[in-house]
C-alpha cells in the first residue's frame, strides 16, 4: 500500500508540470504575434483611419479594382474645370463704341448708344440705340432703336424700333416680340411663348449703318461732313441744297437782292430780329397750342419759319460769295445765284472742320432767318407811308395830280415857314393844265401840319438806337459793378473793425450779390436821370433822357422809369430789346414812363 501512494505522487506532479507547460504555449502566440491581421470587428475603424502616405507612383495593374465612391484621379482633376463659375462683369454702357460680354462672363446691364451689342454669356437687358443688338447666351429683356436684332438664346421680351428682327433655331422668347417697322425672321425650331407683333409701314427700315457711320465720323466731331468713304453720301446731300440754293436765286432773284442790301445796310438790326426769332417762335408755338383755337395755325407757322430759313441760307450764301462776283463787274457772272455757287462751296468746304463746322451752319441759319423776316418788315412799313400820305394829301374834286403829288412828298419835307397857300403851288403845277393854281388853292388840303416853330424842343431830336443805347447801357453796369465792389468791401471791412470792438456781432455779414447789384444799379439811374437827365454812359455815348411832353425830369418821373427797367429785364431782356424794333425807339420802360432817349447834337454839354 505503501509502494502505490509513492509511485502516484510522481505521477501527479509531471501531470502538473505538463499543465502548466500547455497553458504557457497558448499564452506565446498571443504576446510574439501583434502584427497578425485584426479581427474582423476591428476592420472598419481600420477603414476609418486616415490614410498612410501614397508611396511612390507606380504603374498598377489593369485588373486593379477601385472603389466605386470616390473619384478617379483623372475625374476629379477635369470637375473643377467643367463647373467653374462665369466672371461676374458690372453693367456696361458705351457711348460712340460696340459692346461684348464673352461665354465666360455674366453682366448686368448692357447699353450701346450709337454702337452694337454683342451677347454671348448672360445678363439681364441688353439695349442698342442705333446700332444692332445680337444675342446668343440668356436675357431678359432685348431692345434695340433704330437698329436690328439676331436672338438664338433664351430671352424673356424682344423689341426693335424700325429695325429687322431673326430668331435663329434655338431662340426661345417667354415673353413678347414686338417689331416697329422692320420685318420678323423666324427659324422653324424658334419658339415665341406669347406672340409677335409686327407694326410695318410699308417701308423697310432695317438698316441705318450709313447713318451711325455719320455720327461717328461727323457728329462726335462737331462736323456735317467728312473725308471719309463711309460718309461719302453725306456730300451728296450738301451737292443737293446747294442746287436747291442756286435754283433760290435763279427763280427770285429781287428776293435775294433786297435780303443781302438789308444785310449790308442794317448788319445789327438783322441780328437782332435773328435773337427774337429764336427766341420768340417757340414761346409763340407753345402759347397757341395751350389755348387750342390757335393749334391748326401752328402747321402754317413751322412752316413758314422752315422757308424762311432755306432762303435765309441762300442769302447768306449769296452774301459771302457778293465780294467775288463783284470782281466780274455787271456781266452775267454778277446773277446772285453765281454768288450762291462760289459761297456755297465756300462753306461747304467748311462743314468738314471740326466743331467750327455745326457753327458755321448753325449762324448760318439763324442769322439768314433774321434777314428775311426783317426784310419783311421793312418792306411793310413801306408800304403803309405811301398809302397813306395818298389818302390825306388827295383834294376833293382832283384826283390825279394832288394825289400823285401828295404821294411824292411827305408832310417831314415841308419847310418850317410854309403855309397851307406856299405848299398849294407845287400841287397845282403838277396837276395839269385844265387845273389851275387859283381852285388848288381853293381846295381844302386835309392833314397838311403847322409850321413848326423855331425852337427845337428836346423830344424832337433824333432818337438812340438799340445799339448805342446798349453801349452806354455797359458802361454803365461796368462802372455800377466797380462801385458796388468797392462799397460793399469797404462795408464788411468796417464791420469787422466794428465786431473786434464789439460793436457788432460777428454773425452780421454783407452780401453784395446780384439782387443788390440790381438794386444799386436802379438807385444810379434814378438819381442821374433827375439830377443830369443822363448817365456816366450816355454822356460817354452822347444820350439823353428826356419827357415826351418837354416837360423837366421829376422824382416821379426817374423812379418809374427805374422801376419799371426791372420789368424790361424780368421777360428775358424783351422790354431792352424792343428798342430795335419800336418805330419810336421806345423801350418798354420809356413807354411806362413816358421818356425817350435822344441823341444830343456835337457841341451841347450834358453836365
Amino acid at each position: 500500500m505503501k509502494t502505490s501512494s509513492r509511485q502516484l505522487f510522481p505521477a501527479l506532479a509531471a501531470a502538473l508540470l505538463l499543465g502548466l507547460a500547455f497553458a504557457r504555449a497558448a499564452d506565446e502566440p498571443q504576446q510574439k504575434t501583434p502584427d497578425a491581421a485584426p479581427p474582423s470587428n476591428e476592420k472598419a475603424a481600420a477603414d476609418n483611419a486616415a490614410p498612410a502616405p501614397a508611396a511612390p507612383a507606380q504603374a498598377q495593374p489593369a485588373s486593379e479594382l477601385r472603389r466605386v465612391d470616390t473619384p478617379a484621379a483623372a475625374d476629379t482633376a477635369a470637375s473643377p474645370a467643367e463647373t467653374r463659375a462665369p466672371r461676374e462683369v458690372q453693367d456696361v454702357v458705351s457711348m460712340g463704341h460696340d459692346v461684348s460680354v464673352e461665354k465666360d462672363e455674366r453682366a448686368g446691364d448692357v447699353v450701346a448708344v450709337f454702337g452694337s451689342a454683342r451677347m454671348e454669356g448672360e445678363s439681364r437687358d441688353v439695349v442698342a440705340v442705333m446700332g444692332n443688338v445680337r444675342v446668343t447666351g440668356p436675357a431678359q429683356d432685348v431692345v434695340a432703336v433704330l437698329g436690328n436684332v439676331y436672338v438664338n438664346g433664351r430671352t424673356h421680351d424682344v423689341v426693335a424700333v424700325l429695325g429687322d428682327v431673326e430668331l435663329g433655331p434655338q431662340a426661345d422668347v417667354q415673353g413678347d416680340l414686338v417689331s416697329i417697322g422692320g420685318v420678323v425672321t423666324r427659324d422653324a425650331k424658334a419658339s415665341v411663348r406669347h406672340g409677335v407683333q409686327n407694326i410695318s409701314f410699308g417701308v423697310k427700315f432695317g438698316h441705318f449703318d450709313r447713318l451711325r457711320a455719320w455720327f461717328m465720323e461727323c457728329a462726335l466731331w462737331g462736323r456735317l461732313l467728312a473725308f471719309d468713304r463711309a460718309v461719302a453720301w453725306t456730300w451728296l446731300v450738301a451737292a443737293a441744297f446747294l442746287a436747291f440754293y442756286v435754283l433760290l436765286a435763279l427763280l427770285f432773284r429781287g428776293g435775294i437782292d433786297r435780303c443781302t442790301q438789308t444785310l449790308a445796310t442794317r448788319p445789327g438790326s438783322s441780328i437782332l430780329a435773328a435773337i427774337l426769332t429764336v427766341l420768340l417762335a417757340p414761346i409763340a408755338i407753345v402759347l397757341l397750342c395751350i389755348t387750342l383755337i390757335g393749334i391748326p395755325v401752328v402747321p402754317f407757322i413751322a412752316v413758314g419759319l422752315g422757308c424762311a430759313t432755306l432762303f435765309g441760307k441762300a442769302v447768306m450764301l449769296a452774301c459771302i460769295g457778293r465780294p467775288v462776283t463783284r470782281l466780274f463787274g455787271n456781266g452775267p457772272l454778277a446773277h446772285p445765284a453765281v454768288g450762291v455757287l462760289i459761297g456755297g462751296v465756300l462753306v461747304t468746304l467748311l462743314y468738314a472742320v471740326p466743331i467750327l463746322g455745326i457753327l458755321v451752319f448753325k449762324l448760318l441759319g439763324w442769322i439768314g432767318l433774321g434777314v428775311v423776316v426783317y426784310t419783311l418788315m421793312l418792306t411793310t412799313r413801306r408800304e403803309k407811308p405811301a398809302a397813306a400820305n395818298a389818302s390825306v394829301f388827295a383834294a376833293p374834286g382832283d384826283a390825279t395830280g394832288a394825289t400823285t403829288a401828295a404821294s411824292t412828298m411827305p408832310a417831314q419835307t415841308i419847310p418850317p415857314s410854309t403855309g397851307v397857300h406856299a405848299f398849294a403851288a407845287p400841287l397845282g403845277a403838277m396837276a395839269g393844265a385844265e387845273t389851275s393854281a387859283a381852285s388848288v388853292i381853293a381846295a381844302p388840303v386835309v392833314g397838311v401840319p403847322p409850321p413848326l416853330p423855331t425852337a427845337v424842343p428836346a423830344a424832337t431830336l433824333p432818337r438812340a438806337g438799340f445799339w448805342i443805347r446798349l453801349w452806354a447801357l455797359f458802361l454803365d453796369i461796368i462802372l455800377v459793378a466797380v462801385l458796388t465792389s468797392l462799397i460793399f468791401e469797404t462795408l464788411e471791412w468796417f464791420v469787422a473793425l466794428l465786431s473786434q470792438l464789439r460793436a457788432f456781432p460777428h454773425a452780421l455779414r454783407l452780401h453784395g450779390g446780384p439782387p443788390s447789384f440790381l438794386l444799386m444799379l436802379g438807385v444810379y439811374g434814378a438819381l442821374m436821370w433827375k439830377f443830369r437827365g443822363t448817365t456816366i454812359g450816355g454822356i460817354i455815348c452822347g444820350l439823353k433822357v428826356v419827357r415826351i411832353d418837354n416837360r423837366p425830369m421829376d422824382w416821379a418821373t426817374a423812379a418809374v422809369r427805374a422801376v419799371s427797367c426791372f420789368l424790361s429785364l424780368v421777360v428775358v431782356g424783351l422790354g431792352f430789346i424792343w428798342v430795335a424794333i419800336d418805330e419810336d425807339k421806345q423801350s418798354w420802360h420809356d413807354r411806362i414812363a413816358g421818356t425817350t432817349v435822344v441823341r444830343v447834337p456835337k457841341g451841347v454839354s450834358l453836365v
